[in-house]
Protein backbone atom coordinates (compact mmCIF):
# COMPACT_ATOMS: atom_id res chain seq x y z
CA UNK A 1 0.00 0.00 0.00
CA UNK A 2 2.91 2.37 0.75
CA UNK A 3 4.32 1.55 -2.21
CA UNK A 4 1.67 2.42 -4.16
CA UNK A 5 0.86 5.78 -2.63
CA UNK A 6 4.53 7.16 -3.09
CA UNK A 7 4.33 6.15 -7.13
CA UNK A 8 0.73 7.56 -7.01
CA UNK A 9 2.18 10.89 -5.51
CA UNK A 10 5.17 10.82 -7.89
CA UNK A 11 3.08 10.65 -10.96
CA UNK A 12 0.95 13.21 -9.76
CA UNK A 13 4.04 15.97 -9.31
CA UNK A 14 5.38 14.68 -12.54
CA UNK A 15 2.74 15.93 -14.51
CA UNK A 16 2.83 20.17 -13.36
CA UNK A 17 3.16 22.31 -16.69
CA UNK A 18 6.49 23.95 -16.31
CA UNK A 19 6.04 26.51 -19.13
CA UNK A 20 3.89 29.97 -18.41
CA UNK A 21 1.17 31.31 -20.33
CA UNK A 22 2.20 34.19 -22.17
CA UNK A 23 1.69 37.25 -21.18
CA UNK A 24 -1.75 39.35 -22.34
CA UNK A 25 -0.58 41.84 -24.98
CA UNK A 26 -3.72 44.06 -23.32
CA UNK A 27 -3.95 45.38 -19.94
CA UNK A 28 -6.74 44.12 -18.27
CA UNK A 29 -8.02 47.63 -16.71
CA UNK A 30 -9.05 50.38 -18.96
CA UNK A 31 -6.49 53.65 -18.81
CA UNK A 32 -9.14 55.49 -16.19
CA UNK A 33 -9.06 52.45 -13.56
CA UNK A 34 -4.97 51.37 -14.15
CA UNK A 35 -1.85 52.71 -12.81
CA UNK A 36 -0.90 55.27 -15.23
CA UNK A 37 2.64 55.09 -14.20
CA UNK A 38 4.89 57.86 -13.37
CA UNK A 39 4.21 61.24 -15.05
CA UNK A 40 6.67 62.13 -18.23
CA UNK A 41 7.21 65.62 -17.09
CA UNK A 42 9.44 66.71 -14.44
CA UNK A 43 7.96 68.24 -11.14
CA UNK A 44 9.87 69.06 -8.30
CA UNK A 45 8.18 67.96 -4.64
CA UNK A 46 6.09 70.62 -2.79
CA UNK A 47 7.85 70.13 0.17
CA UNK A 48 11.51 70.48 -1.07
CA UNK A 49 13.79 72.97 0.97
CA UNK A 50 13.80 74.10 4.19
CA UNK A 51 10.43 74.10 6.11
CA UNK A 52 9.27 76.96 8.62
CA UNK A 53 8.43 74.91 12.30
CA UNK A 54 4.02 74.72 12.74
CA UNK A 55 3.21 75.31 16.15
CA UNK A 56 6.73 74.89 17.64
CA UNK A 57 8.01 78.37 19.74
CA UNK A 58 11.83 78.04 19.15
CA UNK A 59 13.56 79.69 22.47
CA UNK A 60 15.25 83.38 21.44
CA UNK A 61 17.82 82.81 24.58
CA UNK A 62 19.07 79.74 25.67
CA UNK A 63 17.62 78.89 29.21
CA UNK A 64 19.32 78.53 32.46
CA UNK A 65 18.95 74.63 34.16
CA UNK A 66 21.07 75.63 36.89
CA UNK A 67 18.19 78.12 38.63
CA UNK A 68 15.14 77.02 36.47
CA UNK A 69 12.94 75.51 38.64
CA UNK A 70 11.00 73.55 36.55
CA UNK A 71 14.34 71.36 36.08
CA UNK A 72 16.07 69.11 38.69
CA UNK A 73 19.82 68.95 37.96
CA UNK A 74 22.17 66.42 38.86
CA UNK A 75 23.63 69.38 41.30
CA UNK A 76 20.36 69.30 43.21
CA UNK A 77 20.48 65.14 43.80
CA UNK A 78 21.55 63.00 46.87
CA UNK A 79 23.51 60.35 44.02
CA UNK A 80 25.05 57.63 46.05
CA UNK A 81 24.84 55.59 49.08
CA UNK A 82 27.98 57.40 51.57
CA UNK A 83 25.45 60.55 50.88
CA UNK A 84 22.34 58.71 52.10
CA UNK A 85 24.52 57.68 54.98
CA UNK A 86 25.45 60.46 56.12
CA UNK A 87 22.39 61.94 56.33
CA UNK A 88 20.54 58.66 58.28
CA UNK A 89 23.60 58.93 60.61
CA UNK A 90 23.45 62.92 61.55
CA UNK A 91 20.43 64.07 59.89
CA UNK A 92 17.26 65.31 61.82
CA UNK A 93 13.98 63.36 61.21
CA UNK A 94 10.64 64.81 60.55
CA UNK A 95 7.45 62.08 59.78
CA UNK A 96 4.27 62.03 59.27
CA UNK A 97 1.59 59.64 57.93
CA UNK A 98 2.99 59.19 54.93
CA UNK A 99 6.53 60.19 54.70
CA UNK A 100 10.32 60.53 56.71
CA UNK A 101 12.20 63.57 55.89
CA UNK A 102 15.68 63.50 57.24
CA UNK A 103 17.59 66.98 56.81
CA UNK A 104 21.00 67.92 57.05
CA UNK A 105 23.43 70.50 56.70
CA UNK A 106 25.66 70.62 53.45
CA UNK A 107 28.52 72.70 52.23
CA UNK A 108 27.06 72.33 48.28
CA UNK A 109 25.56 75.77 48.98
CA UNK A 110 22.17 74.32 47.83
CA UNK A 111 18.97 72.27 49.23
CA UNK A 112 19.49 68.26 47.62
CA UNK A 113 17.00 65.56 47.08
CA UNK A 114 17.73 62.36 47.99
CA UNK A 115 14.87 59.55 47.62
CA UNK A 116 13.88 56.35 49.33
CA UNK A 117 10.85 54.11 47.90
CA UNK A 118 11.36 50.72 48.54
CA UNK A 119 9.40 47.96 47.11
CA UNK A 120 8.06 46.16 49.96
CA UNK A 121 7.13 49.83 51.87
CA UNK A 122 5.26 51.13 48.13
CA UNK A 123 4.58 48.25 46.07
CA UNK A 124 5.09 48.01 42.27
CA UNK A 125 7.71 50.39 40.07
CA UNK A 126 4.51 52.33 39.08
CA UNK A 127 3.52 52.98 42.74
CA UNK A 128 7.32 53.71 43.42
CA UNK A 129 7.40 55.53 40.57
CA UNK A 130 4.93 57.87 41.09
CA UNK A 131 5.67 58.26 44.46
CA UNK A 132 9.11 59.59 43.55
CA UNK A 133 7.50 61.47 40.48
CA UNK A 134 5.50 63.41 43.16
CA UNK A 135 8.24 64.10 45.69
CA UNK A 136 10.83 65.52 42.43
CA UNK A 137 7.81 67.77 41.41
CA UNK A 138 7.48 69.41 45.15
CA UNK A 139 10.69 69.89 45.98
CA UNK A 140 11.64 71.76 42.39
CA UNK A 141 8.80 74.06 43.26
CA UNK A 142 9.92 74.27 46.71
CA UNK A 143 14.18 74.08 46.46
CA UNK A 144 14.60 77.81 45.93
CA UNK A 145 13.03 78.72 49.17
CA UNK A 146 14.21 75.44 51.03
CA UNK A 147 18.08 76.71 52.97
CA UNK A 148 20.85 74.74 52.16
CA UNK A 149 20.49 70.87 53.61
CA UNK A 150 20.51 67.43 52.05
CA UNK A 151 16.73 65.96 52.32
CA UNK A 152 16.10 62.41 52.49
CA UNK A 153 12.74 61.85 52.14
CA UNK A 154 11.57 58.13 52.88
CA UNK A 155 7.79 56.82 51.81
CA UNK A 156 6.16 55.07 54.80
CA UNK A 157 3.08 51.85 53.36
CA UNK A 158 0.03 54.71 53.88
CA UNK A 159 1.84 57.01 50.93
CA UNK A 160 1.45 54.17 48.22
CA UNK A 161 -2.53 54.49 49.05
CA UNK A 162 -2.92 58.32 49.49
CA UNK A 163 -3.80 60.65 46.63
CA UNK A 164 -1.90 62.95 44.44
CA UNK A 165 -3.87 65.55 46.91
CA UNK A 166 -2.69 64.29 49.98
CA UNK A 167 1.07 63.43 48.86
CA UNK A 168 1.82 67.26 47.55
CA UNK A 169 -0.58 68.48 50.95
CA UNK A 170 2.20 66.06 53.31
CA UNK A 171 4.99 66.97 51.04
CA UNK A 172 4.13 70.32 51.27
CA UNK A 173 3.53 70.76 55.00
CA UNK A 174 7.09 68.83 55.41
CA UNK A 175 9.13 71.86 53.47
CA UNK A 176 7.23 74.57 55.35
CA UNK A 177 8.10 73.15 58.87
CA UNK A 178 12.05 72.18 57.49
CA UNK A 179 12.33 76.32 56.33
CA UNK A 180 10.40 77.29 60.04
CA UNK A 181 13.00 75.45 61.57
CA UNK A 182 15.71 76.36 59.46
CA UNK A 183 14.65 80.07 60.12
CA UNK A 184 14.97 79.79 64.16
CA UNK A 185 18.15 78.71 63.70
Amino acid sequence: MKASLRHHGAEHEAHVPTQQPASQARPRFSCADGDEGRSSRAESSSREGPQAPRGLTVPTRPVDRTTDSRSYPRARRLTDKPQFDVVHRQGQRFSDALFLVITRPNEAGRARLGLAVGIKTAGNAVKRNRLKRLARESFRHRMQELPPLDVVVSARTAAAKAGNAEIRASLAAHWDRIVRRCALS
